[in-house]
């Protein structure tokens, strides 16, 4: 789906049009007024092209209409009621008025509240602009689901997906978080790319605390059991003779290193465990939707609003 943002671009308001796109105008406004929509439509796109007015967007949106086109018609009748001139016709702004309740009547309406106003936009992968109406980004949709992706730089990526009723009014807030600055001023990486490389540190750790404390444990064994014999075979001692106190003292060494490695291993293991279960939780927010009542012209609908 192709979107229109032609006619988000910087109003002309002056009256007078470049003599290219008042040729273009005027040839629309004939094929207007015999009912030949496709060429006004063509025409008047045009004159888009060259000049961007309020007087061309003006039958652009009313031709639009008439051949289906109900979104681009209401961007751009929005367009003319937004910068038109005080001085039109009372009938042609009562008439261009009631054009765009039609042509609203076939789409969906978004307002969209931006935490940073200068953020791209995109609705299915597409940039959009959007017209700035009351402080919010006024976009048309086709009904149906769409995606929708808020970028800027030093900021998260934004998506939220969207259902769009025919006729419903939908208020979208797309609040953008900062991403994570280092001391240094640089942009840290992310928890997703430590998360791989801390969990497989911490299991590397666990498992070498655990192989090195086994060995340890072993060796302590086998070097109580000669002190155990060398015991057996010293006599004439009234106290263990100093080569027995020596191999007892070396046991008991290896003894403690082994606790201790197996206690760094246990905790290692354990702090692994922690990151790896709470650090995807901490890092981005949990999946969810809700569902928002929308309504317009006759029609009642809802949103589904999610984090995905």
């Amino acid at each position: 789906m192709a979107l229109l943002v032609a006619a988000s671009a910087p109003a002309q308001t002056e009256d007078a049009l470049t003599e290219t796109a008042k040729a273009l105008y005027d040839q629309a406004k004939d094929a207007r007024s015999q009912d030949d929509w496709a060429t006004c439509y063509a025409k008047a796109k045009a004159a888009w092209g060259v000049q961007h007015h309020p007087r061309i967007a003006g039958p652009l949106g009313d031709c639009a209409l008439d051949l289906g086109k109900a979104r681009e018609s209401a961007e751009s009748l929005t367009f003319y009621l937004k910068h038109r001139s005080a001085n039109d016709q009372p009938e042609l702004v009562g008439y261009l008025e009631k054009r765009l309740e039609e042509a609203k009547s076939a789409v969906g309406t978004v307002r969209l509240q931006l935490s940073v106003p200068a953020a791209t936009v995109l609705v299915d992968g597409q940039a959009v602009d959007g017209q700035l109406v009351d402080g919010k980004r006024l976009v048309f949709l086709e009904p149906g689901t769409h995606q929708l992706v808020a970028t800027h730089p030093g900021y998260q990526q934004l998506e939220r997906q969207l259902l769009v009723a025919a006729g419903g009014e939908h208020e979208l807030s797309l609040t953008l978080l900062r991403i994570p600055v280092s001391h240094n001023g640089e942009s840290g990486p992310d928890a997703g790319s430590a998360y791989p490389w801390l969990v497989g540190s911490g299991i590397v750790l666990t498992t070498l605390g655990i192989g090195f404390g086994i060995g340890l444990a072993v060796a302590a064994n086998d070097q109580l059991d000669e002190a155990r014999q060398l015991e057996a075979t010293q006599t004439g001692c009234a106290h263990p003779c100093a080569p027995v106190r020596e191999a007892f003292a070396d046991a008991d060494t290896l003894y403690s290193v082994s606790g201790g490695l197996f206690i760094g291993a246990g905790l290692a293991a354990v702090a692994t465990i922690a990151y790896g279960v709470l650090a995807p939780v901490l890092a981005d927010p949990p999946a969810s939707a809700a569902i928002v009542p929308s309504a317009g012209p006759g029609v009642a609908g809802v949103a589904v609003v999610g984090t995905f």
